[in-house]
């Protein structure tokens, strides 16, 4: 029998797959007892296959069109002048940091693109909302947005950027329309991860804590009936097929074991012992105060310690653990951002040569990896608000600083699932 290929399967190796997922033990002996089914076989999606659309996209758009401030063509100029400035300092700063670079680069070739299309009179940059937005006829994939990305990633003017080579070799390849999608790659590249998370963030703007549904099929999630509204003429093309599949998945799914008293007793005892264990690692490992505070989640303590000079800094945990680590561990994003606002060094290293952000993602908090990831000091965007050198007026008009730090702060990427 030839050697099994991803995706390659009889009707019988599929069957397989749905009985072993349903849990009969005896129908899957009985199947695999014919010649026809390969113990081996390499599994196809059996579920709707999930690709990554950018919300972030239309989330940078709309928060300049709700700034008058910003939906001006020479403000829009200065802001992604800076933020190409900003990006080059990445790169040749002594210590490159090659995703913030690229967080930079991205930004400034979406107000870029915003400033193209005030040309194109249009005002209140609805128009490019809508293209964002749209998805190609039968499956709804935005191929405007592919394009886009694959056109920003192209013009990423420092080719020596190991980054930029990983990402060309990963998407060059994949036509538009096939996975990886190049919102995939690139997440993968900044973040190390794709979280799949579609229950809390808007389809439209990607905010996190949607809590609206499409009442159809309730597969799409929105923040606000406006963002809906916007999506509305693209997803009715795929609504009805969302409906039947999610009535399938419903059909189809397991169900959870009640928990009975005396198994109970038992969670509970055991999540005792793990706390039990947790204290008396703290206490042979050498925590300070501040990190006890950030891993018990104590924001008022953290904010206490930090006053009276707590080092955020500090690494003479026998691991090497950070304070930053501790919160990103906790999974309070409160606290990681406080220890990033005093200071936190967000690339130092643990004993087996992990980050804050990575320790955060490996035990799945994935609020604080973005958090951290995505963290940028306003005080070094306020460096271009002040003239420098010979300059008569700086680079950045102070008026400016606000909304665009808000922007490089809103700039965290949370993938959305949607459905072919």
């Amino acid at each position: 029998m030839d050697a099994p290929q991803k995706g390659d399967l009889s009707a019988a190796e599929r069957k397989v797959l749905q009985v072993i997922a349903a849990g009969d033990v005896q129908e899957a002996a009985q199947l695999l007892a014919s010649k026809e089914v390969r113990v081996n076989c390499l599994d196809e999606q059996l579920w709707p296959e999930a690709r990554l659309t950018n919300p972030l996209l239309c989330q940078i758009v709309m928060l300049v069109k709700e700034n008058p401030v910003l939906v001006d063509v020479a403000a829009l100029e200065k802001c992604y002048q800076v933020m190409d400035l900003l990006c080059e300092q990445c790169v040749k700063q002594q210590d490159m940091n090659e995703v913030l670079a690229m967080k930079m680069h991205y930004i400034s070739c979406v107000l870029q693109k915003c400033v193209a299309f005030l040309h194109k009179r249009d005002e209140k940059l609805d128009t490019l909302v809508k293209c964002l937005l749209k998805g190609r006829d039968g499956d709804g994939f935005p191929q405007y947005q592919e394009k886009f990305i694959r056109d920003c990633i192209r013009k990423f003017p420092y080719c020596e950027v190991t980054l930029l080579q990983q990402l060309v070799r990963s998407i060059a390849p994949v036509e538009i329309g096939n996975d990886p999608t190049a919102y995939t790659v690139l997440t993968q590249a900044l973040t190390g991860q794709v979280v799949f998370v579609d229950a809390d963030y808007c389809a439209t703007c990607g905010d996190r804590g949607a809590e609206k549904r499409c009442s159809f099929c309730k597969a799409v999630t929105y923040c606000s009936l406006m963002c809906q509204k916007l999506h509305w003429f693209t997803h009715n093309k795929t609504c009805r097929s969302l409906q039947e599949q999610d009535a399938d998945l419903e059909k189809d799914a397991p169900r959870l074991k009640e928990i009975k008293d005396d198994e109970s007793n038992l969670v509970m005892e055991t999540a005792n012992f793990l706390q039990e264990l947790c204290l008396r690692a703290e206490e042979k490992y050498g925590m300070t105060p501040l990190m006890h505070a950030a891993y018990n989640g104590k924001a008022d303590m953290c904010r206490l310690l930090l006053q009276h000079g707590a080092d955020v800094n500090c690494n003479q945990h026998e691991y090497g653990y950070t304070a930053l680590m501790f919160a990103g561990l906790s999974g309070k994003t409160d606290i990681t951002s406080m220890m990033l606002d005093a200071g936190a060094e967000t690339d130092l290293v643990n004993s087996v040569g992990r980050t804050a952000a990575q320790m955060a993602a490996f035990v799945g908090q994935h609020d604080c990896v973005t958090v951290i990831n995505n963290f940028f000091s306003r005080a070094r965007l306020e460096y271009y608000t002040r003239p420098q050198g010979q300059e008569t007026e700086p680079k950045l008009p102070p008026r400016l600083a606000g909304p665009l730090h808000k922007i490089i702060m809103t700039t965290n990427l949370n993938p959305v699932k949607v459905f072919p």
